[in-house]
């Protein structure tokens, strides 16, 4: 499966080495080359892009903040000369950072992380049994978006309409697979539905999450944003 990526960044040599980079990748695909964020925002409004290499000092608008207006952004991996906007990037769950000058070895670290991602198999679907008074519910775990402890009973929410199960939220996350991710003392999310991460939140099916202090970096760690 092609990756298709495209470049954004004022500088030609910069180009011209992610180019050549780039070339000994055989899942890479080019998908453009764009000189300013502006030029960028519309590039991606016309063409499919799974990945971007983000400059930041870049003259009209920096590559940050062209990242936040964007609603649902493709894999990024920052390119710059300025390692203080790291923290900051990684913020907006950014897959990696490359302070420049980096060398192809580097160049490929990062990459991998996405290429990774692309070719990893698709998680096993599950049915799970949930208990609500006399009633069982049995529901693919596909369909599940994420669970709610609430003391002795967990909240699940999924396609329809939400029930409210017998079970702590620790009895409950014996039966599920590795598609879940505890974010939170009180929250377990499927991996699958997880949409954007920014900070110590994270939209899961529409609904904004909290991530735990406790649970941040494991959460990072799992979905390869570390």
């Amino acid at each position: 499966m092609k990756i298709r990526y495209l470049i954004i960044d004022d500088e030609p040599l910069a180009h011209r080495v992610l180019l050549r980079f780039a070339s000994s990748v055989p899942s890479l695909e080019l998908a453009g080359q764009c000189f300013d964020a502006f030029e960028a925002m519309e590039k991606l409004s016309q063409t499919k892009v799974d990945l971007i290499f983000l400059d930041i000092k870049m003259p009209g608008l920096k590559g940050l903040d062209m990242l936040r207006t964007l609603s649902q952004p493709p894999a990024v991996i920052v390119t710059s000369a300025y390692p203080e906007y790291a923290l900051e990037g990684y913020e907006l769950a950014i897959a990696d950072y490359l302070l420049k000058p980096f060398d192809q070895q580097r160049f490929l670290q990062a990459v991998n992380r996405i290429t990774s991602k692309h070719t990893a198999p698709a998680p096993v679907d599950q049915i799970l049994s949930f208990k609500v008074g006399r009633t069982f519910y049995r529901l693919r775990s596909e369909n599940i978006h994420y669970l709610k402890g609430l003391g002795s009973y967990v909240r699940v929410f999924h396609e329809e309409t939400p029930i409210t199960a017998q079970g702590n939220l620790k009895q409950v996350s014996e039966q599920l697979g590795s598609g879940f991710l505890r974010i939170h003392k009180s929250f377990i999310v499927n991996k699958q539905h997880i949409e954007r991460v920014d900070g110590n939140r994270l939209w899961a099916a529409g609904e904004e999450l909290p991530i735990g202090a406790a649970y941040r970096a494991i959460v990072y760690q799992s979905l390869q944003l570390d």
